[in-house]
């Protein structure tokens, strides 16, 4: 969503309006990530709070390991979306092709997302379950790390490519 409308705005022409008034153009990219990301965030909390408001009146209890689960899950898919929008906003900026733009962040930002956030994790059992080694650190606070810095990175790249770009 982010990397087409990006694509269409510069195809439509609709940045050279920005250049007539006093709007930095790292405002433009940064407003357009926290735009998307956080619409998906409530989304995403929509939909657990619905399940828990059903949950309740069907007088269903969730074992309290399962809550855990929840919120390790849940704050994995905050950080793993984080990167996949800001993947969305490289491409939108790079890319003239809307398809290309929405097939590239689509599917390189879904891979390097799950990739950089759900594998530290996936690594850190197996290290414990095949082989009695503790992870040194808690994977989901690495995850979390790892995910916070690959999107801004990323986000910093895209900033710096809409930033040479000539309209």
């Amino acid at each position: 969503m982010l990397s087409t409308s990006i694509t269409s705005e510069m195809n439509k022409n609709v940045y050279d309006l920005f250049l007539i008034r006093p709007v930095k153009r790292r405002n433009i990219i940064i407003a357009k990530f926290f735009a998307v990301y956080l619409c998906t965030l409530a989304a995403v909390w929509l939909s657990i709070f619905t399940g828990m408001i059903i949950d309740a009146f069907m007088g269903i209890t969730v074992p309290q390991f399962f809550l855990d689960q929840l919120v390790d899950s849940v704050l994995t898919v905050f950080f793993a979306l984080a990167v996949t929008c800001s993947f969305g906003s490289l491409f939108g900026v790079l890319m003239k092709s809307v398809a290309g733009s929405a097939i590239l962040s689509l599917y390189v930002g879904n891979q390097a997302s799950s990739i950089l956030t759900l594998v530290i994790p996936l690594i850190s059992q197996l290290m414990e379950l095949e082989f009695g080694i503790s992870f040194p650190f808690d994977p989901f606070i690495l995850s979390m790390v790892i995910g916070t810095v690959t999107s801004i990175g990323i986000l910093l790249l895209a900033i710096w490519a809409f930033n040479k770009k000539q309209f």
